[in-house]
């Protein structure tokens, strides 16, 4: 069911574009992470749905009614702030969740069933009679969270948890959300965050803002498989993805170190031409270590140097290069390869995805 709906939003400051046509659909218990570089609108975008800023155009509805009709909008909403991690209070868990229900004047009996049947939502075990100030920063992120749908808001708005955080707290924190996750039954909710890897498993789509408007939005697979520009591919696969620039002479493709026949269904179904810079991104999973050159008509095969080799789970992670440019390769752990040797490399044609040289844009099949 779509719960909210955004279109054609707009914000200017000045003679400046602080948001450009921002359009966006969400259904009922969808997590989606809005991420991309600071300063480039997600912050602002935040800050008009929470309802600091009132200073917009477009249309924002929540159940099929604008919110600029809506009384009292913002208390429809419940924002956890990136702060949530320091709180504390000298006051029991259940006083500090009747605070939010006190100021609606329900009677104690209301409040004391409102809490239960709200912490029964919730894959943790709650001690209400615990101090604020005693709990761990596990128990603080589950206090937060039913502090936040004790209400029942129309959507839930986290910000930026991890902000300068260590590894060690960011990791007890995404192990918690990615519980809670798992059972959610309440609003949307919307994660405002630079950071990116440890939203994957959590949020079902992704929106990422750039240059004030949304690039590209989609599922994690449909991001990492036809990512629509080389800023998408990058930030949100960071190394996972080798890029390799070049430049099309006559049916080949040329870069210092390599250099192979582009197969002929690509010609065709691609806007080619002579003298063209070409990058192709070649993702990580997709490079295999072979004994035998394969086929040139299924693939590309070339000699590269190992010049860092990390051991991860189930497989290498090997750094390369062709021509000065890196090489960022995952090899199973069932081949035994040692820094300063030479392997033969090589991907297929199937996973190469072609970026125009100087847009960066993702070429685009013939119609």
């Amino acid at each position: 069911m779509r719960l909210l709906k955004i279109e054609n939003l707009w914000k200017k400051a000045g003679h400046h574009f602080q948001l450009r046509d921002i359009s966006i659909e969400c259904n009922e218990r969808e997590w989606i992470l809005f991420t991309g570089p600071v300063g480039e609108g997600k912050e602002t975008l935040k800050d008009i749905l929470v309802g600091f800023d009132e200073d917009w155009e477009g249309s924002i509805q929540i159940n099929g009614q604008e919110i600029i009709d809506t009384l009292d909008y913002n208390a429809n909403i419940s924002f956890i702030h990136k702060h949530f991690f320091d709180l504390e209070q000298d006051t029991t868990i259940f006083n500090f969740l009747s605070f939010p229900l006190k100021l609606k004047e329900l009677p104690e009996n209301k409040i004391s069933e409102i809490i239960l049947e709200t912490i029964k939502l919730f894959p943790y075990k709650v001690q209400l009679g615990k101090l604020i100030n005693d709990l761990s920063l596990e128990e603080k992120v589950v206090v937060s969270f039913i502090y936040a749908m004790i209400i029942q808001p129309k959507l839930l708005i986290i910000d930026e948890p991890f902000y300068e955080l260590p590894n060690s707290k960011r990791q007890i924190i995404s192990s918690v959300i990615r519980s809670i996750s798992k059972t959610w039954k309440w609003s949307p909710v919307f994660i405002f965050s630079s950071y990116v890897k440890e939203w994957l498993p959590i949020c079902d789509r992704i929106m990422l803002i750039h240059n004030k408007t949304i690039v590209q939005s989609g599922t994690i697979k449909e991001m990492l498989e036809n990512p629509q520009h080389i800023f998408v591919a990058k930030y949100i696969a960071e190394n996972e993805i080798t890029y390799i620039n070049g430049i099309i002479k006559g049916t080949q493709f040329h870069t210092k170190g390599l250099t192979f026949k582009i197969p002929l269904q690509y010609l065709q179904n691609h806007q080619y031409y002579e003298g063209q810079e070409l990058q192709i991104g070649v993702p990580a999973k997709n490079f295999q270590i072979v004994d035998k050159v394969p086929s040139s008509k299924e693939g590309v095969s070339f000699l590269a140097p190992v010049h860092i080799i990390k051991k991860m789970s189930g497989y290498y992670k090997i750094y390369s290069n062709i021509g000065g440019q890196l090489v960022v390769a995952k090899i199973k752990h069932d081949i035994k390869i040692e820094e300063g040797s030479e392997i033969h490399l090589y991907f297929p044609f199937k996973s190469i995805i072609f970026f125009d040289g100087k847009t960066e844009t993702i070429l685009k099949q013939r119609s």
